[in-house]
């Protein structure tokens, strides 16, 4: 992946899923950043802390010409000792998925030209991880096959049509007590990452258009959120 020196990596699923890695830092850091793509959409997690205060990254594009990563300034969120970094990984566009609601143009017009074709056959995670310490040492971290990967309770997602959530499959959520962070990675039941090639004309950094959450409305037992 130009941009990245990473691979991409999967669950081979075109469904939602988990990524996840356990690595050890010995000393001091002086700036750490990550460079993140999951198409179609992506969170990521840095300790159990999400980065970043935007949603939906990253951002759509035509995927077969143009990808594109986030930059995340992840200093702070790293600790000496045993830290953790994982996403989730959704649709979005890479895969539209169309089991409750989908766009279609009125019967009357005529047939689409270009109709919606998935740009692969299962969700993909790309990361990059590059560490300075106060030494002047660098050390990267990007996923690859070290990489766990795990289905994710939502099996379903719809740009037009929302989520399926399969509660059996909701994974326990591992408490870090030093930090008291919730990660929704746990360590038990999740798989080694495959490797897949995914060809685009150019990966580069997003573009300075992000959307945030503004607030958040509660509906009985459901969440709806606003984002600008």
């Amino acid at each position: 992946m130009s941009g990245i020196s990473c691979k991409w990596i999967t669950c081979g699923a075109p469904a939602p899923f988990y990524a996840r890695k356990k690595f050890c830092i010995s000393k001091q850091v002086k700036k750490a950043h990550a460079k993140v793509c999951g198409l179609g959409q992506f969170i990521f997690y840095v300790n159990g802390k999400k980065a970043g205060d935007h949603e939906l990254d990253p951002g759509w594009t035509n995927y077969r010409k143009l990808i594109q990563y986030v930059v995340f300034d992840v200093t702070d969120d790293l600790v000496q000792g045993e830290n953790v970094i994982g996403a989730e990984v959704g649709n979005g566009w890479f895969i539209k998925t169309d089991e409750h609601y989908t766009f279609s143009l009125p019967e009357f017009m005529p047939p689409n030209p270009n109709p919606y074709q998935p740009y692969g056959k299962s969700l993909v995670l790309g990361l990059e991880l590059t560490i300075t310490y106060m030494d002047g040492a660098e050390e990267t971290i990007h996923t690859d096959e070290t990489f766990a990967v795990k289905e994710h309770p939502v099996v379903m997602s719809n740009v037009y049509g929302s989520e399926t959530i399969d509660g059996s499959t909701r994974m326990k959520r591992r408490i870090y007590k030093r930090k008291k962070r919730v990660s929704p990675f746990h360590v038990h039941s999740l798989t080694t990452s495959r490797m897949i090639s995914l060809r685009s004309t150019s990966v580069k950094s997003s573009s300075p258009r992000i959307i945030r959450m503004i607030s958040e409305t509660f509906f009985s037992s459901e969440t709806v959120s606003f984002c600008s």
